[in-house]
C-alpha cells in the first residue's frame, strides 16, 4: 500500500544519506517529519524508528545542519509524546545534544525534559521514574563538562519549584554543584539556596542583552522590586534614533516587562522563599557549610560569589544552629564602613547567629562593630546601621554584650537624628524585656521597674542551658478542651433528665384526670 511504498522511500533516504550526513535534504526531512507523524497507526512496521532516528543523531549530530537535527529531535519528541519511546531512553541522547552550539535545540529539548517529567507525575509519584532520573542528573551535576551540569541544575530546580519534586533526594543532588569547580555551577547553586532564578544558558550574551540585563537588575533592586523601567529609557524607544533601533529598543523594553511581571508573579505566591525551605531538607548540613566555608576562604572567586556564598553559609547554620566557628572571625574583615555590600554582610552576620555560638567567639566580632561604626565622627546613616546589626546579634545572643556597653549604646536615644534615635531606643527596648537590670534606671521605664521590685530582676540563662520539658508543649489546651466537653455533656445529661421527669409528672397528671371523670361519670 501507499504506506508501505514511503516506508521503502524513506529506508532508502536513510541509508543514503548516512553516506553524506553533512547535506541538507528537504525531502528525507519531510519523510521523517512523516514517518513519526503515522508511527501511531502503524506501530508494527515502525517499531524500529525511534532506534534508526536515535542512531543517526547519536552518531552525526555535531555534522549535521541545524535545521536536520532540530527535525529529528522533534521525531523523537514526537513519538515520546505518543508512548513509543521510553522515558529513561530519550533523556542520555538529549544530554549529549547540549554539547551542539545550538541554542533553539537547546530550548527545544529543555521544554520537553521539563513538560515530561511534569506529565509523568501529573496524577501521582512516579518513584521509581524519579529515581532513575535523579540519579542520571546526579552524574551529569559531577561530570566535568560546564552546560551539561549546568542544564542539569536547572531542570532540577524548575522541577522543585514546580512543586513536582520539592523532596530532600532533589535538593540534596543539587547541592552537589557547590562541589564542581567550574564558578558558572557554583553560581547556579548558590542562586537555588538564595531563592533566586537559575540560568541554564551560558553567559556569551552581546552588548544589547547585556543592557538588559541592567535593566533587570535595577528593576529588581527597586523598592517595590516590580518596578520597570525609567521614563528616560521608555521615551528613548519611542522618541529618539531611526525607525529600525527604535523597534529594536520597544522589543528590548517588551521583553524587560514580560520578565518583571514574571518575577512578580512569582513573589505575589511566595517563590522566593524556596531556597530557605530547601536548606531545611539538607542531609548533611554541616558538611555543605563546612565544604562552602573551605572554598570561599581559598578567594578565588568573584566578589559576588563570595557574597552569595556568604549569604548561604549564614542562612545554614542559623536554619541549622550549626557550630562553624571560623566564620566569625571571618566576616569580622568585612565589617567597615566602606566595604562594598555592608549592610548584607552584617545581614549574613546576624543570620548566622544564633543561643548556641559561644559568646567569647561573638564578643570581638562585636566590639570591631561598635568600633567601627557607632562613634562620634561617623555619619548618621553608618549609626543608624551599627546600631539595628547590635540589636539583632543580641536579640540572638544577649550575652555577647556588658552592662557599660548597653548603657553608652542607650544613650544615643537622644541624638538629634530621629532614624540613630529610633534605632537605640529598639535596642532599649529589647533589653527591657530581655534583661531589664543592664539598663539604667530612668531607661527601664515605669510598669518595668515596679516589675523588678515586686518579682526581682530576670536573669539571663548562662551559655549552654536549655529548658528541659517534663510534658508536651500546649498539652493543657487539649486537657481544657476535655474539660470543656465533659461539663457540656454533663449538662446535656441533666436537661435529657428534667426533661424526662416533666414529660413522667405530665403523663401522671392525665392518668389521674381521666380516673376522676371516669368516676364522677359512673
Amino acid at each position: 500500500d501507499e504506506f508501505e511504498m514511503q516506508r521503502r522511500h524513506f529506508l532508502a533516504e536513510l541509508s543514503l544519506f548516512k553516506l553524506h550526513p553533512q547535506k541538507n535534504s528537504e525531502e528525507f526531512v519531510e519523510l521523517v517529519m512523516f514517518m513519526a507523524q503515522v508511527a501511531a497507526s502503524y506501530p508494527k512496521q515502525t517499531t524500529n524508528l525511534p532506534q534508526q532516528l536515535m542512531e543517526l543523531l547519536e552518531t552525526n549530530a555535531a555534522v549535521l545542519s541545524p535545521t536536520l537535527r532540530k527535525t529529528l529531535a522533534q521525531a523523537l519528541i514526537m513519538l515520546r509524546n505518543r508512548k513509543q519511546v521510553g522515558p529513561t531512553q530519550l533523556l542520555p541522547l538529549f544530554f549529549r545534544l547540549f554539547r551542539c552550539r545550538d541554542k533553539e535545540l537547546h530550548q527545544l529539548i529543555f521544554r520537553h525534559i521539563i513538560a515530561d517529567i511534569a506529565k509523568c507525575n501529573k496524577r501521582k509519584q512516579d518513584e521509581a521514574l524519579n529515581k532513575a532520573l535523579l540519579g542520571f542528573l546526579r552524574e551529569n551535576i559531577e561530570n566535568e563538562e560546564e552546560f551539561v551540569s549546568k542544564k542539569s541544575l536547572a531542570i532540577i530546580a524548575e522541577m522543585y519549584r514546580r512543586n513536582i519534586w520539592r523532596n530532600s533526594n532533589a535538593v540534596n543532588v543539587l547541592a552537589c554543584g557547590a562541589k564542581h569547580p567550574s564558578s558558572s555551577i557554583l553560581n547556579a547553586c548558590l542562586n537555588f539556596f538564595l531563592g533566586n532564578e537559575v540560568d541554564d544558558e551560558p553567559d556569551d550574551s552581546s552588548d544589547e542583552e547585556e543592557e538588559e540585563k541592567d535593566m533587570l537588575l535595577r528593576a529588581s533592586n527597586s523598592a517595590a522590586g516590580v518596578a520597570g523601567p525609567s521614563k528616560r529609557e521608555i521615551y528613548a524607544a519611542y522618541k529618539k534614533g531611526t525607525f529600525s533601533t527604535k523597534k529594536k529598543k520597544q522589543a528590548k523594553l517588551k521583553r524587560v516587562m514580560m520578565t518583571v511581571k514574571k518575577q512578580a508573579r512569582r513573589e505575589a505566591q511566595g517563590e522566593g522563599q524556596g531556597g530557605i525551605a530547601a536548606l531545611h531538607l539538607l542531609h548533611d548540613p554541616q558538611g555543605f557549610a563546612d565544604q562552602l566555608f573551605a572554598r570561599l576562604s581559598k578567594g578565588a572567586e568573584t566578589f559576588e560569589a563570595r557574597l552569595k556564598m556568604l549569604q548561604v553559609i549564614s542562612r545554614t547554620i542559623g536554619v541549622h544552629k550549626l557550630i562553624l566557628l571560623q566564620f566569625y572571625p571571618f566576616v569580622q574583615k568585612y565589617m567597615m564602613p566602606q566595604q562594598r555590600e555592608v549592610t548584607l554582610i552584617l545581614a549574613s552576620l546576624a543570620q548566622a547567629t544564633h543561643d548556641m555560638v559561644p559568646p567569647d567567639v561573638l564578643e570581638p566580632v562585636l566590639r570591631q562593630l561598635v568600633n567601627n561604626f557607632i562613634h562620634d565622627r561617623a555619619r548618621p546613616e553608618v549609626v543608624q546601621v551599627g546600631l539595628k546589626s547590635v540589636r539583632e546579634l543580641c536579640a540572638r545572643q544577649p550575652l555577647i554584650i556588658s552592662d557599660i556597653l548597653l548603657q553608652d549604646l542607650a544613650s544615643y536615644k537622644t541624638d538629634k537624628i530621629k532614624g540613630v534615635r529610633m534605632a537605640a531606643r529598639s535596642l532599649i527596648s529589647l533589653f527591657r524585656s530581655v534583661a531589664p537590670q543592664m539598663l539604667h534606671k530612668k531607661d527601664r521605664g515605669r510598669a518595668v521597674q515596679e516589675s523588678l521590685l515586686s518579682n526581682g530582676a530576670p536573669k539571663l540563662q548562662p551559655y549552654g542551658a536549655g529548658e528541659v520539658l517534663n510534658r508536651v508543649p500546649g498539652v493543657e489546651l487539649l486537657e481544657s478542651d476535655d474539660h470543656a466537653s465533659q461539663s457540656e455533656g454533663d449538662d446535656l445529661e441533666v436537661e435529657e433528665r428534667s426533661d424526662s421527669d416533666l414529660s413522667s409528672g405530665s403523663a401522671d397528671a392525665e392518668y389521674s384526670l381521666e380516673e376522676s371523670s371516669d368516676h364522677d361519670s359512673g
